[in-house]
């Protein structure tokens, strides 16, 4: 990656807070929503390394700027809202990614241990994910990723 990511200074406060909440909380995460499941528990541990690697991967890229912030960010990273359009009828929806543990959850917020969540969880755009779920197989592209403005 080459290209240069325009965030606000809210916008990098925020995506640094919340990467430190999740590192701080992730023991937690891993006992009290994946007791007793070893392979999953493993499996969100790698999941978590490479998360950090992606970001430490994304980090000399991003430029904070406010006057050039707002464009679309390259991955799938928490807080990030995530458009999706259902490849089977077209329907777009906007998803925030969150941690299991976030307090302050609002309508449109999804967990990364949710099926979206996890399958949404550091794809890019134009990334198609299939969600296997009791009523059937969900095929979405994510045609957006972009941060929240800020508080």
């Amino acid at each position: 990656m080459n290209q240069k990511i325009f965030v606000s200074k809210k916008q990098f406060q925020r995506l640094l807070r919340t990467n430190i909440d999740f590192e701080e909380n992730l023991p937690k995460l891993i006992y009290e929503y994946l007791p007793g499941d070893s392979q999953k528990q493993q499996e969100f541990k790698a999941s978590f390394q490479s998360y950090l690697q992606l970001f430490d991967q994304l980090l000399p890229h991003v430029v904070v700027d406010d006057s050039q912030a707002g464009g679309l960010f390259p991955c799938a990273v928490l807080g990030a809202l995530i458009t999706i359009q259902d490849l089977d009828n077209q329907m777009v929806s906007e998803y925030r990614l969150i941690a299991p543990f976030e307090k302050n959850i609002a309508p449109g917020d999804i967990s990364i241990l949710s099926p979206l969540g996890e399958a949404l969880w550091l794809k890019k755009i134009h990334d198609d994910v299939v969600i296997a779920a009791p009523g059937g197989r969900f095929r979405y592209r994510i045609v957006a990723i972009t941060l929240p403005a800020g508080d």
